[in-house]
């Protein structure tokens, strides 16, 4: 006979039955997940390398459209001659930002990533710790921040003659000026939007890169039509890097802090010296071809000239 008291399920004296990385863990707890199969790691691997190539190629091919749909419209709008001036202020913007990938760009990348974006060197170093890389980056951001003031700054008193070389003598200091300003956003842009790249984040990428051509096809056309030429056409390129820039910093706002340390900042600079020679030859492969052509021709012919190289490119 009973003696009243019903066994419970599971026997044990009412206890339910647990194993051993249960035992303690409360009713109503969540089971803690298990770590992931290695032998998932290389399947996983090779599809999200799949899937990140699928995204940049379409991405880019998109923007290198978009970019060149921007130049068609600014070559209707400008004409052949006022094109081609563009595009000397366009070369002068491309070497301001190339001051600010020296100086800042490649020395953040190295200590952030352990590397730069447009290169794959083996002996690079691994980067900073997790911690540290959110208050580096910011320094980097922070420091191409007051270059930009510098850049200003520098260029108001020289930006006459600037603008005599570059196009003539007589021209309007302002064009130059809009464009160091311009080139000095784009150095800020190139630093904010590749952070995306780094952090393998490939449809952020790809909309950043987006937005910047996109951005300043609406300013430039918008200046042109109202009848602003030029000048409209250059500060046009200006906000829109400008507004990108402000873009690329949303998009990464939970990957760096706002920090500036001149101890950071010296470090930075100082590690963006190493390739300059390497650097500087790529850049001058890309960009160097329109100030020599413009040493001897017109500016039609270098709208022209100009006009020709963007569709031999995107060919």
């Amino acid at each position: 006979m009973s003696n009243g008291a019903s066994p419970q399920r599971g026997g044990n004296d009412g206890r339910s039955r647990r194993g051993p990385g249960e035992r303690g863990r409360k009713r109503g707890e969540k089971r803690p997940r298990r770590p992931r199969r290695a032998r998932e790691t290389g399947a996983a691997l090779g599809a999200r390398i799949v899937r990140h190539s699928s995204v940049h190629l379409v991405g880019l091919f998109g923007v290198q459209l978009i970019s060149f749909a921007s130049f068609i419209v600014v070559a209707h709008y400008l004409g052949p001659a006022d094109f081609g001036r563009f595009g000397l202020l366009l070369f002068f913007a491309a070497l301001i930002t190339l001051l600010f990938k020296i100086a800042t760009k490649r020395g953040t990348y190295m200590q952030v990533f352990g590397g730069d974006d447009e290169d794959d060197d083996e002996d690079d170093d691994e980067g900073a710790a997790a911690e540290e890389r959110d208050r580096i980056l910011g320094n980097g951001i922070v420091l191409s921040a007051l270059l930009v003031g510098v850049v200003a700054l520098v260029m108001w008193p020289l930006s006459g003659p600037v603008a005599d070389l570059l196009l003539g003598d007589g021209a309007d200091p302002m064009l130059a000026f809009w464009a160091g300003l311009a080139g000095a956003f784009e150095g800020v842009w190139t630093l904010t939007s590749n952070v995306v790249r780094l952090e393998r984040r490939p449809v952020s990428f790809v909309f950043l890169s987006a937005v910047r051509p996109i951005l300043i096809l609406a300013g430039v056309v918008a200046f042109v039509i109202a009848g602003a030429g030029l000048e409209g056409a250059i500060v046009g390129v200006m906000l829109g890097t400008g507004a990108s820039v402000g873009a690329a910093l949303f998009a990464i706002r939970h990957s760096y802090e706002r920090d500036f340390d001149p101890a950071v900042a010296r470090s930075i600079i100082g590690r963006g010296y190493v390739r300059v020679p390497i650097i500087v030859s790529y850049w001058t492969v890309g960009h160097a071809d329109k100030f020599l052509v413009s040493r001897f021709v017109s500016p039609t012919d270098l709208g022209i000239y100009q006009f020709a190289a963007l569709v031999g490119m995107l060919l």
